[in-house]
């Protein structure tokens, strides 16, 4: 399924928690499965596990704005492709910057 979801806030984190306990994952479980960084901040950067056929998956959940800036998260994609990882975004969120996103 998935190893980690990351949330911006605490308060994100118990919805996403209590979300995954209404599927039947139980609390322990989620507590371990969810983590939250806020926004801006990050300790330590780990090599995301390769899965489905050896492609390193990346998701990213947000309102599609520009002050989220998504376009770069879609640039550093290009630039490890360029660089030949195999790789795969997921973008779930929808928002004013969708169209320029697609294109």
């Amino acid at each position: 399924m998935f190893d980690h979801i990351i949330t911006a806030t605490m308060g994100q984190t118990q919805q996403v928690i209590e979300n995954l306990q209404t599927i039947g994952l139980d609390h322990e479980q989620t507590k371990a499965m969810v983590k939250t960084i806020p926004a801006g901040y990050a300790r330590a950067i780990k090599t995301p596990r390769k899965v489905h056929q050896n492609v390193f998956q990346f998701v990213t959940a947000s309102r599609l704005h520009p002050e989220k800036h998504i376009d770069h998260i879609i640039y550093a994609i290009q630039q490890l492709k360029q660089n030949n990882y195999s790789v795969a975004l997921t973008i779930y969120g929808d928002g004013d910057d969708n169209q320029r996103l697609k294109n």
